[in-house]
């Protein structure tokens, strides 16, 4: 039997095999497992203040656990072979190998954020907030400085006025707990 050009290009789920994508598969687990160690991070903060008021580990506890309850659906999804096989073009999934600058790149973001999230109790949320901005934006996207540094503090700004004017959250301080006061 002959195959016609719309058979052949169809992705393998739609021509009735379906198989699993080990860096998809990957992907969403490790996205759970970033989801777990948030929530294991955000144990070491209060959910609430001592006048009721929402606490620092409101937010990062719910939105971890969301992104655990999704990394573990998006798993099973992909185990059970029902995740699509096809981009949004149509095409399937077909990556290029990544490029060695490509994983430098993506090894620097990764280590920027982690030094960031580990300078969080020692100059507080904001602060090491203020760090990574700048040296993700200029050191690793070369975005020019004067655009980088007016996001940065727009950025902060924002966080100021959204997190401890308007919503009241006392975020981690870090040496400058009570500073503010």
């Amino acid at each position: 039997m002959t195959r016609t050009i719309d058979e052949r290009t169809r992705p393998a789920e739609t021509a009735g095999r379906s198989r699993r994508r080990s860096g998809v598969l990957i992907a969403y687990a490790v996205l759970t497992l970033l989801g777990f160690g948030f929530f294991l991070g955000s144990l070491q903060y209060e959910m609430y203040s001592a006048d009721g008021q929402v606490g620092p580990a409101y937010l990062p506890r719910y939105a971890s656990i969301l992104l655990v309850v999704l990394g573990l659906l998006l798993v099973m999804q992909e185990l059970r072979g029902r995740s699509r096989l096809a981009g949004d073009s149509g095409v399937e999934d077909e990556a290029a190998p990544l490029s060695r600058r490509t994983v430098i790149k993506l090894l620097v973001v990764f280590g920027l954020i982690t030094i960031a999230l580990l300078l969080v109790p020692v100059l507080g949320l904001i602060l090491s907030l203020l760090l990574l901005i700048p040296a993700l934006s200029i050191g690793v996207e070369r975005m020019p400085v004067v655009t980088s540094l007016l996001v940065t503090v727009g950025a902060a700004v924002l966080a100021y006025i959204l997190f401890i004017v308007v919503l009241q959250v006392p975020l981690p301080m870090g040496v400058f707990e009570g500073a503010f006061e």
